[in-house]
């Protein structure tokens, strides 16, 4: 009893549900705890690769002589590592902007169904009102010997079928609802109003993919020129019995080993990463100029459709009165409640398109980016 409460008490409460606004701060905050955690162990991860070794220091002795000896690693890099630390943090931060846009449109698309699904509950709903007010006069004409027992039977099963699909509606409904929930991290049920419209956002923003390619780009090509950084050893020692105190350095000799092929793969990643971003940026540029011209082209169908459904509506109306007091014929009337049922129908998914086509949008403009 408890779910069928839930469904008719979401519409008459909306001065205490949770909108969308809220419903996506909510939904975003635990992402953002673990972006915070993920760019606290990366920073971490980018020192231990900038910081340097700590010194050797061996010490050996008898009664009469010791010897100590200390040896300190440096590197000599032809990079600059402080650069390396700014493009590691520069892709790190385009990688967190990623996964927050991605889950913002992933989860205005849950929204979406959310919304659309409650509205097709609503119209079923609405079809089996009908249905009832149908069978209701089948049944007062049969009665009376107006109509057939059969038309009276046909007007009884669509009644049931109504009914089955409205009932079919509000599970879906409720499965979406409890799935809002749950990417909401609320601690306890509430209701999450389901009216919201989308509209494009203007920024200069880039797309989040791309911004993450490029950035990753740029480091792997930094990382190529560090691949040639040298490392050697400065030590000292000195030894009591011979009074005798020696500096020196420790050269690795690259004589073999020059790490050329790492840096040439390094070098082909960074290419490869640039040309994705370029071909990423013209397909994006594609993509949108055809969501464009596809919402100009729903916003006119739907007009289309709302002036078929007047039509549609009309003829229902006067085939229903006239269904109570003449013959007219039930499958007539069935027949033309359908068409504005259906009619409905594809507004609802055509609006349902529209919305998702402005989502799409958004995402491929950078209006998700934080």
């Amino acid at each position: 009893m408890k779910k069928v409460i839930i469904i008719f008490a979401i519409p008459l409460s909306y001065l205490f549900c949770m909108d969308f606004d809220a419903f996506m701060q909510k939904s975003l905050d635990m992402q953002r705890q673990l972006v915070k955690i993920k760019q606290e162990e990366s920073k971490n991860n980018i020192n231990i690769k900038s910081r340097y070794e700590n010194p050797n220091l061996e010490m050996a002795g008898s009664k009469d002589e010791y010897s100590i000896s200390l040896t300190q690693p440096f590197r000599l890099s032809s990079g600059s590592l402080k650069e390396y630390e700014q493009k590691s943090f520069a892709y790190l931060d385009a990688s967190n902007i990623f996964d927050i846009a991605q889950l913002q449109k992933n989860l205005s698309f849950e929204y979406l169904r959310y919304s659309y699904l409650y509205k097709k509950m609503n119209l079923k709903k609405e079809e089996l009102d009908i249905n009832k007010k149908i069978l209701n006069i089948s049944k007062v004409k049969s009665n009376t010997g107006s109509i057939s027992d059969i038309e009276y039977l046909e007007s009884k099963i669509s009644y049931k079928i109504a009914n089955s699909e409205y009932k079919m509606s509000k599970i879906e409904y409720l499965n979406q609802y409890y799935l809002l929930l749950k990417l909401s991290n609320t601690k306890e049920e509430v209701d999450i109003h389901p009216e919201y419209s989308f509209t494009l956002i203007v920024t200069n923003n880039k797309n989040p993919e791309l911004l993450k390619v490029e950035k990753k780009s740029e480091l792997l090509g930094h990382e190529a020129s560090l691949s040639k950084t040298k490392y050697f050893d400065i030590f000292s020692e000195y030894e009591s019995e011979n009074e005798a105190f020696r500096i020196g350095i420790d050269l690795p000799l690259r004589i073999f080993d020059n790490k050329s092929e790492e840096k040439q793969i390094l070098k082909l990643k960074a290419k490869t990463k640039k040309l994705l971003a370029t071909n990423l940026s013209l397909q994006n540029n594609i993509e949108l100029k055809r969501l464009e011209e596809e919402l100009i082209s729903l916003d006119f169908l739907i007009l289309d459709l709302e002036s078929i459904l007047e039509l549609n509506s009309r003829l229902f109306d006067t085939y229903s009165q006239s269904y109570k007091i003449s013959k007219t014929n039930f499958l007539k009337l069935q027949d033309i409640k359908n068409k504005v049922i259906r009619v409905k129908q594809e507004i609802l998914s055509v609006n349902n398109k529209k919305e998702s086509n402005i989502i799409k949008q958004n995402y491929l403009r950078g209006a998700y980016n934080e």
